[in-house]
């Protein structure tokens, strides 16, 4: 089967999502030393094998082809639960896409990659990707949802009237080092500004953009007001 024709919109999701396509040099290292830490046995031939091409630094789409295989090694731990390990094969294969889709992974290593994880869940080429197409609109859904209320969030967060003496009071309470540029009440409403029409101007390309936008404003804000300010309790009844 060739590539998915919905590759394209991949690396958003992923980035969304707190997954990386990019993955860079210098990066593979710690993507190893975090999945070893999480349990992965040191001695599986296939971290061994990334690792060595890391240290050897082959070529990138060699190296990518080679962290494939560990993230599909890796599924094992949940293999018990069938549902689970399917869930977390067709992940793999989002992120085999979307490595393809940034010119790190050629289709026809994409389609071997999925010929294999089909082999895995059972069922033949044609049955995977219907499963694949149900997966991604699944998590389309799940992604788009979760959007909407990030930003949501952070735009009731930007708009409340108080937003100023509670940023001044929140610093001098936690001592934050950030009053010592953001002293000024007019400094923290044009800051306050910028965000909220910059937001504003993100929702109307789509939640999507919207979403990305809040969770990278959202340390700017926890910088002026504190970690506390309910966010994560939002996301968590999505």
């Amino acid at each position: 089967p060739g590539l998915h024709t919905s590759a394209r919109r991949l690396p958003k999701f992923l980035a969304l999502t707190g997954g990386s396509t990019t993955c860079p040099h210098d990066r593979f290292t710690s993507a190893a030393y975090s999945i070893r830490r999480n349990g992965h046995p040191d001695d599986c031939p296939h971290l061994r094998a990334f690792e060595d091409a890391v240290y050897a630094s082959d070529p990138e789409d060699e190296i990518v082809s080679k962290w494939i295989n560990v993230r599909i090694a890796a599924c094992a731990t949940v293999k018990s639960d069938a549902k689970r390990y399917e869930d977390a094969l067709l992940v793999v294969a989002i992120e085999a896409l979307a490595y393809s889709d940034l010119g790190k992974l050629a289709p026809k290593a994409v389609a071997e990659i999925h010929g294999v994880l089909a082999r895995k869940i059972g069922v033949d080429t044609a049955e995977f990707g219907e499963k694949l197409t149900r997966f991604e609109e699944s998590m389309k859904t799940q992604a788009t949802a979760i959007s909407k209320t990030m930003s949501a969030l952070v735009l009731q967060v930007l708009k409340d009237p108080d937003f100023v003496p509670k940023a001044l009071h929140s610093m001098a309470k936690r001592k934050s080092r950030a009053i010592d540029f953001l002293r000024s009440e007019e400094v923290i409403e044009k800051t306050r500004v910028e965000f909220l029409t910059a937001l504003e101007a993100a929702a109307e390309n789509g939640p999507i953009y919207a979403g990305q936008l809040a969770q990278k404003i959202k340390p700017s804000l926890e910088i002026l007001l504190g970690p506390n300010m309910g966010l994560e309790r939002g996301l968590e009844a999505v």
